[in-house]
């Protein structure tokens, strides 16, 4: 019986920036890019970069910043009381 081989898979996705792959391995998220900076053959064709993008939760955006974490921490949480 043949051993099975890992593998797995990724999606392609036209953005903004340009099309970029997704893949997971071992639970960590990549997304690979074309190398626009490519001046020599010896250079890579993609860069892979570790996606660990998370949007900013939209409670968190609409909470002010004064610049003093204590006074910050009171007012919000005075505002949700």
């Amino acid at each position: 019986m043949e051993d099975k081989k890992w593998s797995t898979g990724a999606w392609k996705k036209q953005t903004a920036k340009g099309e970029v792959i997704n893949f997971t391995i071992n639970n960590v998220k990549y997304s690979m890019w074309v190398n626009n900076y490519k001046k020599d053959e010896k250079q890579p064709d993609f860069k892979i970069f570790v996606n660990d993008f998370k949007p900013k939760d939209e409670t968190q955006a609409e909470k002010p910043n004064y610049g003093n974490k204590d006074f910050d921490d009171f007012l919000n949480n005075f505002k949700n009381s």
